[in-house]
């Protein structure tokens, strides 16, 4: 499966006040949420993965492709809309290099994330964050690694859309543990661990967009080792510094060349995402891409799993190396 030459999923979650959530595989992943043109819930299908990526209100009727989103959302011209979206010829075959749509948020985005983020770490070193606090030291966390982390809790906020730039009235912040995702110095992204009451166990913060969890970490001569989640990273971080840890949040997501890039430079490559059906078939991916890349599967769920469970992460790593 190629990757889609333009970020369909994060372009429409950074401009529109809705989050989308993979709901089936189909043309390789369907995703749904709020509609952004009638607001009805469930009813708006994104299908970023397939030939070519669109989108279906199934109340509205609204349908399209990243141009006419950017037409009918933000009432740009038909010209205008592929200026935004770097497109230069008359079809979506952008050059293989291409960093299409792929530039942290806003400086208003910025700042208003910045200072979440702040009040977060804050908060979870306080009286209030004592939960969770001890929910990450019960996934195998040590105060050292959560500080560095920038780790925090946020108690569940409202705010205006437009202290974030974001083309919305309120911007709700559910409760959960704030995971803050830089490279370059900018905050690109930032997620939230819900607690068990939620339907889902992760959000983003509307205006976020994808990035590779610590990916400045990579460099020529540190081994890499990719994973699904930011915990993941984190675990692997907390035993074997040397290396380097980065995480894509997600099976299909980083697969836009600039993560693509930024994973080039690393000697080698473990993938480690899940052990499961869909780690296994997405890790494919990587070690078609990447010709220094090769599959490592943890022993467990996950390596956060097996940090939890007492396994040697350790060990794991250096037979992978092996």
């Amino acid at each position: 499966m190629q990757a889609p030459a333009i970020d369909l999923l994060s372009l429409i979650e950074s401009h529109a006040p809705t989050r989308l959530v993979r709901k089936t595989a189909t043309h390789g992943g369907q995703y749904a949420g709020a509609c952004p043109f009638c607001g009805g819930r469930d009813r708006f299908i994104v299908w970023p993965y397939r030939e070519r990526p669109g989108y279906w209100c199934r109340a509205c009727n609204q349908q399209g492709d990243a141009i006419q989103f950017l037409r009918d959302f933000k009432h740009l011209s038909y010209q205008a809309a592929r200026e935004e979206l770097g497109i230069q010829e008359k079809t979506y075959s952008l050059p293989p290099t291409s960093m299409t749509h792929l530039a942290s948020p806003g400086k208003t985005w910025q700042e208003t994330a910045r200072a979440l983020c702040h009040a977060a770490q804050t908060c979870l070193w306080s009286k209030r964050g004592a939960l969770a606090l001890a929910y990450l030291h019960g996934r195998g966390f040590t105060d050292a690694t959560i500080r560095e982390a920038m780790l925090g809790y946020c108690p569940g906020l409202s705010m205006a859309g437009e202290q974030w730039g974001i083309q919305t009235k309120q911007l709700v912040i559910p409760k959960g543990i704030v995971i803050p995702w830089y490279c370059g110095g900018q905050l690109w992204k930032i997620t939230l661990r819900l607690g068990k009451s939620a339907d889902h166990r992760y959000e983003q913060v509307l205006g976020s967009q994808e990035c590779l969890y610590n990916a400045d970490s990579i460099s020529s001569d540190k081994i890499t080792v990719l994973y699904e989640g930011a915990f993941d990273a984190l675990s692997g971080q907390q035993v074997a510094p040397e290396l380097a840890h980065v995480a894509t949040d997600d099976v299909q997501k980083c697969r836009s060349a600039r993560w693509i890039a930024r994973l080039c430079l690393a000697p080698r490559v473990l993938v480690a995402y899940d052990a499961d059906e869909a780690g296994d078939r997405e890790s494919a991916f990587w070690t078609r891409t990447l010709p220094h890349a090769s599959r490592w599967r943890p022993w467990a769920k996950d390596a956060n799993a097996m940090l939890v469970q007492g396994l040697d992460l350790l060990e794991w790593l250096v037979l992978g190396l092996a």
